[in-house]
């Protein structure tokens, strides 16, 4: 028989010259169909995967999902959610077809995890799109995929990306109107024009399409040769723009702009030159930088105040006019990391300006306004000076290593008034002492920790009264004491007492009659220094 009527009485339709029917009305086109359930979508949680409710038609054969249904997925692999459609595999019925006790099982049709590994050509809308469905039951494969989604899992989560309908639908040279579900465009159809209640894409291959309303596209729409507005063109929800987008004349934002990779002015200077970057007449919330700004040339010019909330890093210092560099203390304050020079003969209580000095006592030279335990003509030391805005109050640090000393010292501006110099530390070993002329002894010295004075003369002879006045050796006058004192020796193993002037000079007071004058004496002492020097 060379024709046969497939729908009529009492003829037999198989399943697959059905499919073939409802594939050619559908006009090929293969996929999810809108509106229905949860339009089959694809949610995570941890391992697992959770298809929604919904319907699809694949090579003509429509398929739905009446419950949400889990998918596990195994850790540490890469592929798709798919429904696949196998007809290789048998379905199973009993009882009597057309009766109450005739029950079917499909077999057939599965919602699963296929490991696999994808490969487009391009990474792409366009170039994903072949693996949206593949098969074709119309054209001899008895295999067909649908894939929802494509993901590689870790030991925790499934991370995946949707697919999105692809498949269009080709027309001629009428106007179109879409309808989604109840959703319609607002258009009164004219004779000729193509009505669509469908949500896939589309490609118009018409010369001309016109609107006379609103156009409203719920899916994709590939737009081959560019989009005119000659008004305005509003973008409600995302929008994509996977190739360039021309900006020819001002572009407004009225909500947040989000730039996930950066931005590029190809003409960044006869851009600035011809027109101004403006944010607005007032930006309410400020600018907000995720990833920084980078500025490889020119400068940034801020005219107002700054607040910076977290770190601020200057890399190569911050410049002052005066070619300065400064640095940022915590308390706010610029301070110059550059060491001053101090001119011979400054008095340290006219160093009013904030900043780090530096002095070194050369060729006699010498500087006023020290503690007392540092010499104006050996003195080596740093000054951090930091005086308040107003002029009224600061304070002044020295660090001094001169001559073997290690010490640093501190005093206060209380109303323009300098209080005494404080010692914070002081550390000197060795110190040398002046001999009289008639006074030998083979170790001597002075020692200072803190505030305490240790000076000692072991081996000395030559100690004789009324002779050079009795005096024994000379203390620099800066760590004399500030009235004498009185200390107990020996000479000849016998006491004897001294007698230490603020001059720094010691000298023999009395001594036992006793005692051998050629013998040796040794001596040994300590006092406290006052704490104001």
């Amino acid at each position: 028989m060379t024709i046969t009527g497939i729908t009529f009485d009492r003829a037999k339709v198989t399943a697959a010259k059905d499919a073939l029917l409802y594939h050619v009305l559908a006009q090929g086109n293969q996929g999810i169909l809108p509106g229905y359930g949860d339009d089959l979508d694809v949610k995570a949680s941890g391992l697992n995967v959770v298809v929604g409710t919904g319907m699809a038609l694949m090579s003509g054969r429509l398929i739905e999902n009446d419950a949400p249904v889990k998918v596990s997925i195994p850790p540490e692999k890469t592929g798709s959610i798919a429904i696949v459609v196998d007809l290789t595999v048998l379905n199973e019925s009993s009882g009597t077809p057309g009766t109450d006790g005739y029950h079917f099982v499909n077999k057939q049709v599965q919602l699963k995890f296929i490991e696999e590994k994808l490969n487009p050509a391009t990474n792409s809308a366009d170039g994903w799109k072949q693996y949206f469905v593949e098969g074709d039951l119309n054209k001899g494969d008895t295999l067909i995929t649908l894939r929802l989604a494509y993901g590689t899992s870790d030991m925790k989560n499934y991370n995946f990306t949707k697919f999105m309908r692809r498949e269009c639908v080709t027309f001629a040279k009428y106007g179109l109107i879409l309808n989604t579900g109840s959703r319609k465009l607002g258009i009164t159809p004219k004779p000729g024009d193509v009505v669509l209640n469908l949500d896939s894409d589309f490609i118009v291959n018409a010369t001309d399409t016109r609107l006379n309303s609103r156009f409203s596209v719920s899916g994709w729409a590939t737009l081959l040769s560019g989009l005119s507005a000659k008004k305005d063109a509003y973008f409600e929800a995302k929008s994509e723009f996977w190739g360039e987008m021309l900006v020819k004349n001002v572009a407004k934002f009225q909500k947040n702009v989000d730039f996930l990779q950066g931005v590029k002015f190809s003409d960044v200077t006869s851009y600035m030159k011809l027109a101004t970057f403006n944010l607005g007449a007032k930006v309410v919330k400020g600018l907000e930088v995720h990833g920084g700004i980078s500025i490889k040339s020119g400068s940034l010019n801020v005219t107002s105040d700054s607040d910076f909330q977290g770190q601020v890093r200057a890399r190569k210092g911050i410049k002052m006019p005066t070619g300065n560099d400064f640095a940022l203390t915590e308390a706010g304050e610029a301070r110059s990391m550059q060491l001053i020079p101090l001119s011979a003969n400054t008095d340290l209580s006219s160093v009013q300006k904030s900043g780090r000095y530096v002095w070194s006592a050369t060729a006699g030279k010498k500087i006023k306004g020290l503690p007392k335990g540092i010499p104006e003509d050996g003195a080596w030391f740093i000054l951090d000076v930091s005086i308040h805005p107003s002029g009224q109050n600061g304070f002044q640090t020295i660090y001094e290593s001169g001559r073997g000393r290690n010490s640093m010292y501190y005093r206060v501006l209380s109303a323009k008034s300098w209080q005494p110099w404080q010692a914070v530390l002081r550390h000197v070993k060795h110190q040398p002492l002046k001999l009289a002329p008639n006074v030998k002894s083979y170790h001597y010295g002075l020692d200072i920790d803190g505030h305490m004075v240790n000076v000692h003369l072991w081996g000395a002879s030559g100690i004789r009264k009324s002779v050079n006045q009795n005096h024994v050796c000379y203390l620099p006058k800066e760590y004399a004491p500030s009235r004498p004192m009185s200390f107990v020796g020996v000479v000849d193993s016998r006491w004897a007492r001294y007698i230490l002037e603020p001059t720094g000079c010691l000298w023999l007071a009395n001594w036992d009659a006793a005692a051998n004058p050629n013998g040796n004496g040794d001596i040994n002492f300590s006092y406290m220094m006052a704490g104001d020097y």
